[in-house]
C-alpha cells in the first residue's frame, strides 16, 4: 500500500508538472511581442486582409469602395473606443500611468494614427486632396510603427488579453484603412502633394503640443503626450531624435525631412505600383 501510494504521488507530481509545462507552452505561442512569430503572424494577417480587400473591391464601383473604407474607420473607432474601457479595468495598464488611474484626457484618438482614423473618411468624402494625401501618406506608416514599438505594457503578453486586442486590432484594422485609399484606386498621389502634406503634419504637431502643454500646465492631464512632442516613450525613430536633440517639440522637427524623403519614396513606389496594377480607373 506504502510503495503504491508513493507511486501514485510521484505520477500526479509528474503529471502535474506536464500540466504546467503545458501551460506555459501556450503562455508563450499566444506572447506577442515585436518581431516574434506571433507578432509576424499579425503583420502577415494584414499583409493578407489588405490583399482581399483589393481582390475583392477594386472592380466595385468608387461609392462602394469609399463606403469600405470609411467602414474600416469605423470598425477602428469601435475598436479603438472599447480598447479605452478594457484599459480603464486594467490594473497592469493602470499601473502605469501618472498618478495610478485612468486618465480620459491623455487617451483621446489625438495621436496620429487615431486622428488619421478620424480624418480619412473626411478627406474621402468630402474630396480634400491635400488632406487625404496626408492620412494616406502617414496612417499606414504610423499605425505599423505603433506596432512595432509599442509601450511596454502592450509587449510579452498574451495576445488574449483585452488590452492587446484593442491595441492590435485597431492600428491593423488602421494600416489596412489607410491603404485602402490607395489599393483601390481612389487616391493616385501626386509629388505636388509632398509639401502640403509636410506642412499639415507640421501643424497637427505644433497643434498637439498646445494641447499637451495646456493639459499639463493646467493640471488636468500632467502625463499628457499626443503626438510625442514631451518624449518619444519608446516610438521607434523618435527614441533615435531624442538623443540627438532631447528638448520636448523641438526634438520632432528633425522627423520633417525624413518624413520628406520618406513621402517622396512612398509616392514613387505608389505610383508604380498603381501604374502596373491600374485597370482603367478614372484619376483623382
Amino acid at each position: 500500500m506504502g510503495a503504491a501510494g508513493e507511486a501514485a504521488g510521484t505520477a500526479g507530481t509528474m503529471g502535474a508538472a506536464v500540466g504546467a509545462g503545458g501551460a506555459s507552452e501556450t503562455a508563450g505561442v499566444l506572447t506577442i511581442a515585436p518581431f516574434n512569430p506571433l507578432w509576424l503572424s499579425v503583420v502577415a494577417g494584414i499583409v493578407l486582409a489588405a490583399w482581399l480587400v483589393w481582390l475583392a473591391f477594386r472592380k466595385r464601383p468608387e461609392q462602394v469602395r469609399e463606403r469600405l473604407v470609411v467602414g474600416l474607420c469605423a470598425a477602428a473607432t469601435v475598436l479603438f473606443l472599447l480598447e479605452k474601457h478594457w484599459l480603464s479595468l486594467d490594473a497592469e495598464y493602470l499601473a502605469t500611468q501618472v498618478g495610478g488611474g485612468f486618465d480620459v484626457l491623455s487617451e483621446l484618438p489625438l495621436h496620429l494614427c487615431n486622428v488619421n482614423m478620424l480624418l480619412m473618411p473626411v478627406a474621402l468624402l468630402s474630396k480634400q486632396r491635400a488632406l487625404l494625401a496626408f492620412c494616406c501618406l502617414s496612417a499606414p506608416l504610423g499605425a505599423f510603427m505603433a506596432l512595432a514599438t509599442p509601450l511596454a505594457v502592450f509587449s510579452g503578453s498574451s495576445l488574449l488579453l483585452l488590452r492587446n486586442i484593442g491595441y492590435y486590432g485597431t492600428h491593423s484594422l488602421l494600416v489596412v484603412a489607410g491603404l485602402g485609399p490607395l489599393t483601390l484606386g481612389l487616391f493616385r498621389p501626386a509629388f505636388r502633394d509632398l509639401l502640403p502634406t509636410i506642412a499639415l503634419l507640421l501643424a497637427a504637431q505644433t497643434s498637439m503640443h498646445l494641447v499637451n502643454t495646456a493639459l499639463r500646465l493646467s493640471g488636468a492631464s500632467p502625463g499628457a503626450n499626443y503626438f510625442f512632442t514631451y518624449g518619444p516613450e519608446n516610438s521607434g525613430i523618435l527614441e533615435l531624435l531624442w538623443g540627438l536633440v532631447p528638448v520636448p517639440f523641438v526634438y520632432e522637427l528633425l522627423l520633417l525631412p525624413a518624413a520628406l524623403a520618406y513621402g517622396s519614396l512612398a509616392t514613387a513606389l505608389i505610383r508604380l505600383v498603381q501604374r502596373a496594377t491600374s485597370r482603367g480607373e478614372p484619376k483623382r
